[in-house]
């Protein structure tokens, strides 16, 4: 990401979350009792063949856990929630563009085709202080795929628990081999 699309991003930013009275940065840890996870919702082949499947078992699994989807949410409730949200998680596309609007700490799990994947939301995620990781999937990008729920529920209880990068520094931290990789 060049330094002139960065500065705009900022600006952007500054303004919207401005306007809207919302904070850029997190003030205090996750809170387990009330914890919000955007679902990053697509309506085309890009989102998970089992995605209801992977939402009802998440929320059978984390019962005070908030899943929220942003589809079908006017713009302003869309930033407002992305911006509350303590872990995003989605497809590789322009529904993580919201991800501007979250605060500093949040974790962001894209779920990226291996051979087709760019990694232009790893850099804004950089950019924006947030914890990243990647969920690699074996398809290309427009073809149905499946989510491995045990793998989701890891990520949420990662979030959940404070775990939310396995690196310390340059030092891997217990990190379980999986086909995410949280950067």
């Amino acid at each position: 990401i060049n330094a002139e699309y960065m500065g705009q991003l900022f600006l952007i930013r500054k303004i919207v979350l401005g306007r809207l009275g919302l904070d850029h940065s997190r003030r205090t840890p996750v809170d387990p009792r009330s914890m919000l996870v955007t679902l990053a919702d697509r309506t085309d082949m890009r989102q998970p063949r089992n995605a209801k499947a992977i939402a009802a078992g998440l929320r059978k699994a984390f019962p005070t856990v908030n899943f929220t989807s942003h589809l079908g949410l006017p713009v302003r409730q869309q930033i407002e929630l992305f911006n509350r949200a303590d872990l995003v998680l989605g497809t590789h596309g322009a529904n993580l563009g919201n991800i501007m609007w979250c605060r500093q700490g949040t974790t962001v799990v894209e779920y990226v085709p291996a051979k087709t994947g760019n990694l232009c939301y790893y850099q804004t995620a950089a950019k924006l202080d947030l914890h990243y990781r990647m969920v690699v999937i074996d398809q290309p990008i427009d073809t149905a795929f499946n989510l491995s729920l045990p793998e989701m529920e890891r990520h949420v209880r990662d979030v959940l628990e404070g775990r939310t990068t396995c690196r310390d520094g340059q030092r891997w931290l217990n990190c379980e081999n999986t086909t995410s990789y949280p950067w």
